[in-house]
């Protein structure tokens, strides 16, 4: 450590005078440490304070020379009046290294903030990733599960279809089954009277419906046997005909053209009633007799709608009776059976349906009494 030299008053002020034109900055530094006590007692004095700056003058124009006398002028003596020169290159120099301060704080606390941005930013994107992978691999087991469960299922098909087709190769045919095989019509085993209906049974309501009068009064006429219904007038209103049947009486209620596009709602809700009124206590079969080339999806639609105002047991007490196309072709009854509206409402009434071509008396009578005996003997209610 350099011992501290102390000066006189002359010998400061002479050192201050070779301050005032020396252009060596260490040998300035040196003379301002010796002269550090007298020029502070000038500082406070007001008389010679400004003797401070113009001795200074000549290398107050450095920055490194301005930090050095700030730092050598005591703080307190900072209050003092002094010449404007003096206090605007002061307050500069105090301005600048507090900017430089304030930067380099700015700098480091946006840096530090930049940094724990980063770091937020890459764990978000490590739990992204990690959600990501974690569903996508429970996607990839449920998929395995089903396509597992896929597999099990075509087995368990498969065999069963295997086990039933055994099963039928093992059961003896049937005369039936034998003549379906080979495309014949099966052949209708002759019963007495008593057998087509239930004993307790002394009458059978059958109701006509369809879309076309004539068919329906032509089937009515043939199921009595006998020409009740005009076949080429067709009345505004339902029609009751009676007569007896192998020793049962058959009653038939004929209805007028139900499916008609330009019915009201009012008219049709007439007539339903009417045919209750008719079939009381109720009807045991609705006999849909339909014309199949004129049968379409919208007869379908408002054939169900007729049945469901009845009931919507209806279906269930349903046999579909298929004319024979006015224009036959090989191969026409297949076509027709494929039209998808007939062949919906088939499927609605529980697949029973026969074919009017050919067809024997007993043959129909005997699928009423099938429709019949399939509800227990029991009228619509």
């Amino acid at each position: 450590m350099e011992p501290e030299i102390t000066l006189s008053e002359e010998q400061c002020q002479e050192a201050m005078s070779f301050m005032k034109f020396s252009s060596d900055e260490d040998t300035i530094k040196q003379k301002m440490k010796m002269t550090f006590e007298y020029r502070r007692s000038m500082v406070y004095n007001k008389e010679t304070s400004s003797d401070v700056l113009k001795t200074s003058k000549s290398w107050m124009d450095s920055d490194l020379s301005s930090m050095i006398l700030l730092h050598l002028i005591p703080p307190t003596a900072l209050g003092q009046k002094r010449p404007d020169e003096c206090s605007d290159r002061m307050a500069a120099a105090a301005a600048c290294e507090s900017a430089q301060t304030d930067r380099a704080a700015i700098q480091k606390e946006m840096e530090r903030i930049l940094k724990e941005k980063e770091e937020e930013m890459k764990r978000e994107r490590e739990e992204l990733q990690r959600k990501h992978e974690e569903e996508m691999e429970e996607m990839k087991r449920r998929m395995e599960e089903q396509r597992e469960e896929l597999k099990e299922l075509k087995e368990n098909l498969k065999k069963e279809r295997e086990e039933r087709k055994k099963e039928q190769e093992q059961r003896p045919l049937s005369l039936q089954a034998r003549r379906r095989r080979l495309g014949k019509r099966p052949v209708l085993t002759r019963s007495s009277s008593l057998e087509w209906l239930p004993p307790d049974m002394s009458e059978l309501r059958v109701v006509l419906l369809g879309n076309s009068w004539s068919q329906r009064s032509s089937v009515g006429n043939f199921i009595l046997g006998e020409k009740k219904f005009n076949n080429e007038e067709e009345p505004d209103c339902c029609q009751r005909e009676k007569g007896q049947v192998k020793e049962k009486e058959m009653i038939l209620i004929n209805t007028p053209d139900l499916l008609h596009p330009d019915i009201s709602e009012d008219k049709l809700t007439e007539h339903v009633k009417t045919c209750e009124r008719l079939s009381d206590p109720g009807p045991h079969v609705f006999l849909l007799v339909l014309q199949p080339e004129d049968f379409t999806e919208e007869h379908k639609l408002k054939l169900c709608r007729v049945l469901q105002r009845f009931s919507d047991r209806s279906f269930d007490h349903s046999l579909i009776l298929v004319s024979t196309p006015r224009e036959e072709s090989p191969g026409f009854m297949e076509k027709y059976m494929e039209h998808r509206p007939l062949r919906d409402m088939i499927k609605k009434c529980r697949y029973r349906h026969l074919n009017r071509r050919n067809i024997e008396h007993s043959e129909l009578l005997t699928r009423l009494g099938q429709v019949v005996k399939e509800n227990n003997g029991e009228h619509l209610r």
